[in-house]
Formats: C-alpha cells, structure tokens, sequence
C-alpha cells in the first residue's frame, strides 16, 4: 500500500499520551507507523483498498465521540477503512490482543469480527476490510 496523505511524525509524548488515555502500551507496529506519519491514509489502488489511521489524539477523541467506553468495551480505534467500517484493537487487560473490525454506527462485540493478529498483517492484507466483514 502507499501513502496518500502523510500527515508530521507523531511525538513520543502524543505516544506517551495515547497509552496513558488506553492504559495499554501501544503495539511496536502502530508506534511505528505513527512515528512515520501520525495519522497516515494508505490507499491501494487495484483493490481500491484504503486505510485511514487515526493519529494518536484522533484516537482518543474518536473513543470519545462514539462513546467506545458505553458500547464497547476494551475497544480501541486504530484506522477506518472509508466504508463505515473501524479497526479496533481488542485489549484485555493491559495487553493488546488481536485486531477487529466492527461497523462504526454499531460498536458492540457481538457485531464484531476477527481480523487479524497485527496490525502488520492487516496492512498487507489482499481483501479490504469490508470484504472480510461482509463474509
């Protein structure tokens, strides 16, 4: 995938920010890609395969707005996929568990599905998100 939008690198203290407001240590691979870019829109073109991520305050206040703490529990928003659909870290805990994906107008676990162990895999996925929660 390549980028389309490369918003500045993110800080250590927006870094130390997030895992303070999630009380989780961020995993190795988003703390590396936002210290790329804090908030980067990965797009692939022949699959029309886009990733909005979120920057390490857009992520705060996304859990914030949607009121993640009311209707889903342990969720925390990673990226969006451009079709309604949001990426969430599963933490149980203080640990970072796997990756899901769950239809932003319904945050519920029990509407959710499993998508992949890293964030890592996710971006080198073929499917879109939409592909593998629609199946």
């Amino acid at each position: 995938m390549k980028s389309v939008d490369s918003p500045e690198p993110a800080q250590i203290e927006s870094i130390n920010s997030w895992e303070r407001f999630f009380d989780v240590e961020m995993s190795y691979d988003l703390k590396l890609l936002l210290m790329e870019s804090n908030g980067p829109v990965l797009y692939e073109p022949f699959r029309k395969k886009e990733l909005q991520f979120l920057s390490t305050s857009e992520a705060i206040e996304c859990y914030q707005e949607y009121r993640f703490g009311e209707f889903c529990t342990n969720a925390i928003p990673v990226c969006t996929d451009g079709d309604g659909n949001i990426v969430v870290y599963k933490r149980i805990g203080n640990k970072l568990d796997k990756l899901h994906v769950m239809h932003l107008s319904n945050l519920d676990w029990n509407d959710s599905c499993f998508l992949k162990d890293s964030l890592t895999d996710v971006i080198n996925m073929k499917e879109r998100v939409s592909e593998l929660f629609a199946s």
